[in-house]
């Protein structure tokens, strides 16, 4: 099972509009997995986004606000199973829904990075 995700992106709260914004900063909330959490990190310090480590006006939060579900396989994988949501200064950008497997979590990653970049309003070059 690769990473699949189920999009809520509110156009309204794309965002920048002007065509000079090259960049979106974006500000991580860690889970408890760490190997995840640096994948995602990994992903998200891509340009044109630059992860930050403080949230300020502007900024774009993701957050896995519940629990990473982590279920064992019989192949003996772990399939991760999460939702991720997007927000801008208390704003809800949408949300979507990963489920990877440990060994294919590069597939969750850019699905969360083309996620973070349509929700910044930018066009997601995959």
């Amino acid at each position: 099972m690769t990473c699949f995700a189920l999009m809520a992106l509110l156009p309204a709260a794309a965002g920048p509009s002007s065509a000079d914004e090259q960049e979106t900063l974006v500000y991580f909330v860690k889970t408890s997995v760490k190997p995840l959490d640096l994948a995602i990190e990994a992903a998200l310090s891509q340009p044109p986004l630059r992860l930050v480590k403080k949230i300020a006006s502007g900024v774009l939060i993701v957050a896995v606000p519940d629990r990473v579900a982590s279920n064992k396989r019989k192949d003996e994988q772990i399939l991760w199973q999460f939702t991720t949501k997007f927000s801008r200064d208390g704003n809800s950008l949408g949300e979507s829904y990963q489920s990877c497997l440990t060994s294919k979590v590069l597939d969750c990653t850019e699905q969360i990075r083309a996620d973070v970049m349509t929700a910044g309003g930018m066009q997601a070059n995959r």
